[in-house]
């Protein structure tokens, strides 16, 4: 028996019509009071040709793909806005027109602390020498920005398109065979579209946060660099910073929290969620697995999903070794980074120890309807549902 529910409080950006799919009468397993209501809720969407009398929405395949896509499409305009925001709004939008901290030529002020420096009896400059160190230019950096962006951004979002093409997330019943009926193989170029789409928009909107929340503290505590004389070419003659390029005098004030910290660990740590929520290791239900599930459930391929946190560690604490950051700027960039990641991966994502983790929301759309053709319904997102759990994840 079949009920169909339009459901428009999804989690995340979703709005999806969900299609849920009651277990068989003659299994053991005791019928809950949402599968009876939900029968009985059939019946009368039956009366009505197959209509939910509470949305009075049609059941129409093509509609409920089209309201997929339409919603899958914003979504993912809103995450490239997000990202572009989280890049550039800060020094373009933020500082320069919320805060008025700019200089006469639009450029973004960080906050303008003392030198610190200390005069002698005898006359002589005593200098912070934490803040001594020798200038490595950003070309010459070990992480110059064209690595930084290859492992926080590309290597990310072109493994989540090859796991989407080559293997898109489906669920298996349980008994440890995998779903190997038609509409499994029909609607595999939907959900590889799904997967593809929510872990692109994980990582854009990710990164987008993290920038935005990294650049704004950045200008705001203005933490003078580990190699702020020798950016600045401070004068112990005049007192002052005498280096022309007034863009490298501002970036001798941007030291807390890291950047590169931040972008490379909020990369890595959706490439991690990723990797954990599909190979299913932590999930809470262990009926219920994935195709990747049955050929990695290890704890060695679950360490393994660890290995972009030793890359992006690489990264981060390179610039304790080119003089520019604090120990303390690289932690509090890692939790940024961290943390984005976390709160991004659950707009698309169930958690990692949920009943469909590694599932993202937009598949948990379920189909079958008296209806449809075989062929109809094998166009639509399919996930089983078996013993009354219906969407999300088990209580």
């Amino acid at each position: 028996m079949t009920v169909l529910v339009s459901n428009r409080g999804f989690r995340g950006f979703f709005m999806v019509h969900r299609r849920i799919v009651t277990p068989s009468i003659t299994t053991t397993t005791t019928t809950t009071t949402t599968t009876k209501m939900m029968m009985n809720n059939s019946m009368s969407s039956r009366s009505n040709g197959g209509i939910s009398s509470s949305s009075g929405c049609c059941s129409s395949p093509k509609q409920i793909l089209q309201s997929i896509y339409s919603t899958l499409l914003r979504d993912f305009i809103a995450s490239i806005l997000c990202f572009l925001f989280g890049m550039h709004g800060p020094t373009t939008i933020v500082l320069p027109y919320l805060f008025n901290s700019t200089n006469d030529a639009g450029i973004a002020i960080p906050t303008m602390r003392k030198i610190p420096y200390q005069i002698t009896k005898a006359g002589d400059v005593l200098l912070d020498l934490t803040l001594a160190n020798d200038y490595i230019a950003k070309e010459d950096a070990t992480f110059p920005s064209s690595k930084l962006m290859f492992i926080s951004l590309w290597m990310p979002l072109s493994t989540f398109i090859c796991l989407g093409l080559f293997c898109p997330p489906t669920i298996a019943p349980r008994g440890g065979g995998i779903n190997n009926n038609n509409n499994h193989r029909s609607n595999r170029s939907t959900n590889s579209l799904a997967s593809i789409h929510a872990g692109t928009c994980t990582l854009l909107t990710a990164i987008g946060i993290s920038e935005f929340i990294t650049q704004i503290l950045k200008y705001y505590v203005g933490r003078l660099r580990p190699n702020f004389y020798s950016m600045c070419n401070f004068n112990t003659a005049t007192l002052t910073c005498t280096n022309t390029n007034i863009h490298l005098i501002y970036e001798s004030r941007l030291s807390f929290p890291s950047g590169h910290a931040s972008l490379s660990f909020c990369g890595a740590g959706c490439l991690v969620l990723y990797f954990i929520g599909r190979f299913g290791y932590l999930r809470n239900n262990r009926h219920y697995y994935s195709q990747e599930e049955g050929k990695c459930k290890s704890k060695f391929i679950f360490l393994l999903s660890f290995t972009p946190l030793l890359l992006s560690t690489y990264c981060a604490t390179s610039r304790l070794v080119d003089n520019w950051h604090h120990p303390s700027d690289i932690l509090a960039g890692m939790v940024i980074g961290l943390v984005c990641a976390g709160i991004s991966y659950h707009i698309w994502y169930p958690p990692v120890t949920s009943y469909y983790s590694g599932i993202p929301l937009s598949i948990l759309t379920l189909s079958s309807s008296n209806n449809m053709t075989t062929e109809e319904e094998g166009n639509l997102p399919l996930v089983n549902v078996i013993e009354g759990h219906f969407g999300g994840a088990r209580s």
